[in-house]
């Protein structure tokens, strides 16, 4: 009787059959477009099946729709890891942006694992790779509350002047990189706050929202308190906006009225007995800029969360308005940023 088992195939480990491969299982499920391009953070996949050789080398491509068998657009592979019983691989993708692809269309990624010397042995999954929409608004003001922005864009791009109003915060989030051209802003405009911050005060009335409003300027045409929010407001008859928020501005979205990390508004001027008092400014608004990669901002490039300024007071009597606080501004890159000076601001406005 030979007792002697056979020897490993090709060089395989004793517990490999190269013959026998397959792949069982595979996460995640879905790839995101943009997710690993420019600079962000590489999406890692796992395979689990049986009989991977250590030295097996696995693809990845995006499956031209409509013929299978055809060669794919190929994905950016790396780091593959394989275990030495065969049962488990790991590696690295990088997911480009694809234009034509919407918000929720979907194409194929075929991952292939190929083995042996001569006559190749293959094993193919799928995952499914999910659209997302760009973002590259043209110049003008945007108003969230009829125009709200996506969850997850696969990038950003502003080459025209933007300003964002309305009751949400500007939350602007992609999977790749975001380009800067021109001014992007939620500056506060006169009694009108920037995307979800605090309206000024009208004659004589406190800004919004809540302690952090600057004070009114009650009815001896006193002048309105500036709107707080980093820091108190400028004092005047109406009394300074308290601070509010946080440094680390982990909450940008605050409910309707409340306090929180958002520009106050000022207060209105006081009346007189002949002259009506100025609103006060609205409060800088909201605006985050987070990407997976990088964020480039240009020459001609800035963000920026002014204060509304105070309205002055009629010549017979009335006080000015309080000037709106500076707003918040938030920026995050996985892949660096590049900026000039001065490209980051939020000053309160005039009262």
């Amino acid at each position: 009787i030979d007792s002697t088992p056979d020897g490993p195939l090709d060089g395989a480990p004793a517990d490999v059959d190269p013959d026998d491969l397959e792949i069982q299982a595979i996460a995640p499920s879905e790839l995101l477009e943009g997710a690993g391009s420019a600079g962000s953070r590489p999406v890692v996949v796992q395979l689990d099946g049986h009989d991977m050789l250590p030295d097996a080398s696995i693809t990845a491509e995006i499956v031209v729709p409509g013929d299978d068998a055809a060669a794919g657009v190929p994905l950016v592979v790396a780091d593959v890891a394989i275990s030495p019983n065969g049962f488990l691989a790991a590696f690295t993708v990088e997911v480009p942006v694809r234009p034509a692809l919407g918000a929720g269309d979907t194409e194929t990624v075929r991952i292939t694992v190929t083995q042996g010397s001569g006559d190749e042995i293959r094993a193919s999954s799928s995952i499914a790779l999910i659209g997302l929409d760009e973002l590259a608004p043209g110049a003008g003001t945007i108003d969230l509350d009829t125009t709200p922005l996506a969850t997850l864009y696969s990038q950003a791009t502003f080459d025209g002047a933007i300003r964002f109003t309305g009751a949400a915060p500007a939350l602007i989030r992609v999977t790749s990189n975001i380009t800067v051209n021109a001014t992007v802003n939620v500056d506060g405009d006169g009694q009108s706050p920037g995307a979800s911050g605090c309206a000024g005060g009208g004659e004589a009335v406190q800004g919004g929202c809540g302690d952090g409003g600057g004070g009114g300027g009650g009815t001896t045409a006193g002048g309105g308190g500036g709107g707080g929010f980093g820091t108190t407001g400028f004092a005047a008859t109406g009394g300074s906006g308290g601070t509010t928020g946080e440094e680390m501005l982990l909450d940008l979205t605050t409910d309707p009225g409340a306090e929180g990390n958002r520009g106050n508004g000022g207060g209105g001027g006081g009346s007189d007995t002949l002259g009506n008092g100025g609103a006060g400014g609205g409060g800088g608004g909201v605006l985050e800029l987070s990407a997976g990669g990088t964020i480039t901002v240009g020459g001609g490039g800035a963000l920026r969360a002014r204060g509304g300024d105070g309205a002055v007071g009629d010549v017979l009597g009335g006080g000015d308005g309080g000037g709106g606080a500076g707003g918040a501004l938030l920026v995050r890159s996985g892949g660096g940023i590049t900026a000039g000076a001065g490209w980051l601001s939020a000053p309160g406005g005039t009262g």
